[in-house]
């Protein structure tokens, strides 16, 4: 049963050249982690480079093994399970999980023996895996308000650049113009504003 898991992995689960030539797409994985690290949890992130710590020195040998060595047995299966009908961007989830999970521990620390150390050790302790998904969902949420709020300024954005050139008795403004206005229009503004534009057609 193992043997026949390694070789699912191995052969269907994984790039190929995952753990040959030189582990190249395993490495590359750590790249994607930083990046990910970079732009999900920047206080951490900088708070790693000022204390000289690469965090991929650990999380490579999650990825390789699947948390196999990391996590608890229970937790590891249950990760295992998620893995085997995700594929391995599970792997990407669980370890910014982990480090969302413990990032205000980490930012207390001073130390980087003791930073690195803790890393390294602190999956042994999630005996409740499913504390790391409702960590990823919270984080996806976020992301979710954030693009919804984007997408709604945007749509605000237009409107009120109709309406500045439906009024303007000068000469036509430029987008750049535009985008140095302020934006701290209340809603019955952007209201008024759909309105007037409404009535325009």
């Amino acid at each position: 049963m193992k043997f026949q898991y390694l070789v699912t992995v191995i052969e269907k689960l994984m790039p190929s050249r995952y753990f040959s030539d030189g582990l190249s797409a395993a490495q590359a994985d750590q790249l994607v982690l930083k990046e990910l690290i970079q732009n999900k949890l920047p206080l951490l992130n900088e708070h790693l480079l000022s204390n000289d710590i690469d965090v991929t020195i650990v999380t490579f040998n999650w990825f390789l093994t699947l948390f196999i060595d990391a996590l608890p047995t229970e937790s590891m299966l249950r990760i295992i399970d998620v893995f085997l009908f995700e594929g391995r961007k599970v792997l990407f989830r669980v370890s910014l999980s982990i480090l969302k999970l413990y990032e205000r521990r980490i930012l207390s620390m001073v130390d980087p023996v003791t930073i690195f150390q803790f890393i390294k050790e602190v999956a042994k302790h999630i005996f409740n895996v499913e504390e790391l998904f409702k960590v990823r969902e919270k984080r996806e949420k976020k992301e979710r308000e954030r693009e919804r709020d984007y997408v709604e300024l945007c749509d605000f954005e237009k409107v009120l650049l109709l309406t500045i050139l439906s009024h303007s008795q000068e000469e036509t403004p430029s987008l750049a113009n535009v985008s140095r206005l302020p934006l701290s229009f209340t809603k019955s503004t952007r209201r008024d504003s759909n309105k007037r534009e409404i009535n325009r057609h």
